[in-house]
């Protein structure tokens, strides 16, 4: 191998050759070095341009390939030394003592291993500059020449212009700068319609000029192109058709169309206006009943509105579904009525509520609106929606907008019952069981069964009344389960089968028997007991995962035994909560060597 001459601080040693390639290629070697690191380093420079990837430090011997362009190159390899090491000293005065007598002395000491090495040079041109080696579908030149390696990403952006690696090999251009890119236009289309782009081509010369021109189809109308439509990266919602984008970065952005409000709020009789920064529209991806629902229009600033707004004639009672997507307690649709904003309002996340209003007497003007307050979340829609408009005039019995639903209880908890009824106010709610009515009529949506007893269990309704009449809801069922569990106590462990079979209770309520063993925690606690036999001889896993949004610590053993102050421990575990998707997930896990047909205990 090459070795760098021995040299001093300040100093450098090269190595140059010179090779005429009849196309492009590349220059392999294989290189180490001993040195000081951040000080001492060895460089390879290709027709006196430096490349990436110099080497310092203490290094074993490894391979770097670099991209050669046709014709002569100039390669040189400098080793270059910055800074004293401790082996060596140059022109440095060393002080000694005996006795009182000192002598003074200067010198040169090179360590032997203080140098780089070369070695395995080899050039090579390449007769098919296309050759795709890894198949990564990136030529192998392309990838040694901008990233010194190959096996990239085709699809990584690394200079974050729009276009990808594959997509820049494609064109030539170079995939580490945003100044040598053919830009793309990608358009999406949301709703029914097409857009036509003029000119029509894969890829645009930069900082250029293209339009592009929206056509709905039949029953729908352009609404807006939202997205990259300005400068840069930059989002922005624009409602000219044509539109003409100047591609200073590869463009990706939205058509919208949508449906009229009329259809899109199933209220095909009354008379629509639209407004704000942007009004609403109807689509069809979002919906409650299926079908299509209304959208509020998508605004491109923290702060703006966008409304829709219908009139409809008093007496009579109104009734609809909304949800929203946008910054919790910062952006919120309301409706107001006669410009007077109604108490129930929505923000954040919040999947299709209900809605019920009385209106009074004569012309009544309705408008939904949903404004930004400055809400910067960046992983919300930042929209509302609302469907199934009903306006029911006159006096009117009532009609469940929202039915009760069925309901899982714990013996002793309060299970609460949520229902919503459009009609003539004052209205009133009255549970039932079965045919028995339980407690008083409220006029409250939110009726409560108070400290649940497992007789209670059963199939419920609930009767809203008003000054029209009555109406019942549909049925719904009360599970009521006991407390403790039913496999608290050792004796009534519950049996389960199988390697992956999986088992589901509940701990709440439950006790601790005299003589049961802690479970893994100083303690113990409350526990519930299962059963298992193991199928053959082998080394299992048990699981125990608590979803409740609960604290404390979830506690798991395995024993064996037949009573419960007489049991073996095999194995425990505990576990303390982990933070997850908004909920705090408890797992314990243990493994174990079991016996074929022997009966394992599990708390």
């Amino acid at each position: 191998a090459a070795r760098s001459g021995a040299i001093g601080h300040s100093q450098k040693s090269w190595l140059q050759i010179t090779n005429a390639m009849s196309g492009e290629g590349t220059l392999t070697f294989q290189w180490r070095v001993s040195s000081q690191v951040a000080y001492d380093f060895l460089t390879v420079y290709v027709n006196n341009v430096e490349q990436l990837a110099k080497i310092s430090g203490d290094t074993n011997w490894h391979q770097r390939t670099y991209y050669l362009t046709s014709g002569v190159n100039v390669v040189r390899w400098e080793y270059a030394k910055n800074a004293h090491d401790g082996y060596e000293y140059d022109d440095i005065s060393l002080y000694s003592s005996s006795s009182g007598d000192r002598a003074w002395y200067t010198g040169t000491y090179v360590d032997a291993e203080d140098a780089g090495y070369l070695d395995q040079v080899q050039f090579q041109v390449y007769a098919n500059p296309s050759l795709d080696s890894d198949q990564n579908g990136l030529p192998d030149l392309f990838e040694y020449k901008y990233f010194l390696a190959i096996g990239g990403d085709p699809n990584a952006d690394p200079d974050n212009d729009g276009v990808t690696n594959a997509e820049e090999a494609g064109d030539g251009t170079i995939p580490t700068s945003a100044a040598s890119a053919r830009p793309r236009v990608r358009i999406a289309v949301e709703g029914a319609g097409s857009v036509l782009r003029q000119p029509d081509q894969p890829s645009y010369q930069l900082y250029k000029n293209m339009t592009n021109t929206a056509t709905a189809a039949s029953g729908w109308s352009f609404v807006a192109w939202v997205g990259n439509v300005n400068y840069v990266f930059a989002f922005a919602v624009k409602t000219n058709n044509p539109l003409a984008i100047y591609l200073d970065v590869t463009k990706t952005f939205t058509a919208v169309f949508g449906l009229p409000l009329g259809e899109a709020t199933d209220t095909p009789s009354l008379a629509w206006t639209r407004g704000g920064d942007l009004g609403w529209y109807g689509e069809t991806n979002v919906t409650h009943d299926g079908t299509n629902a209304a959208r509020s229009g998508p605004l491109s600033a923290l702060y703006g509105e966008s409304w829709m707004e219908t009139t409809v004639a008093g007496p009579g009672t109104l009734s609809f579904w909304w949800k929203v997507d946008c910054t919790t307690n910062t952006d919120q649709l309301t409706l107001l009525v006669n410009s007077n904003i109604q108490p129930a309002k929505i923000s954040g996340v919040e999947d299709w509520q209900p809605q019920a209003y009385y209106l009074a007497t004569g012309t009544n003007t309705l408008r939904w609106r949903f404004k930004r307050n400055g809400g910067a979340d960046t992983n919300r829609l930042n929209a509302a929606w609302m469907d199934q408009l009903v306006f029911t005039p006159g006096a009117t019995v009532p009609a469940f907008v929202q039915q009760p639903l069925n309901q899982t209880v714990l013996q002793t908890s309060n299970a609460q019952v949520r229902i919503l009824a459009s009609g003539t106010p004052p209205m009133s709610y009255q549970l039932f069981r079965g045919t028995t009515p339980y407690g008083t009529a409220t006029t409250s949506n939110t009726l409560v069964i108070s400290n649940v007893a497992p007789a209670q269990a059963g199939t419920w309704t609930v009767r809203a009344s008003n000054s029209a009449g009555n109406t019942a809801s549909a049925s719904f069922t009360l599970t009521v389960l006991p407390v403790p569990p039913l496999n608290d106590n050792f004796a009534n462990r519950q049996p389960f089968t199988g390697l992956s079979n999986a088992v589901s209770g509940y701990s709440f309520g439950a006790t601790k028997e005299a003589g049961e063993p802690d479970h893994a925690y100083s303690s113990g606690g409350p526990s519930v007991w299962y059963s298992w036999t193991a199928p053959q001889t082998a080394k299992y896993l048990v699981i125990a995962e608590d979803l409740t949004p609960a604290t404390g610590t979830l506690l798991l053993g395995v024993y064996t035994g037949s009573t419960v102050s007489g049991l073996t421990a095999v194995g425990s575990d505990s576990a303390s909560g982990t933070f997850t998707n908004g909920a705090y997930v408890y797992r314990a896990e243990v493994i174990f060597n079991a016996t074929a047909g022997t009966s394992y205990k599990i708390a």
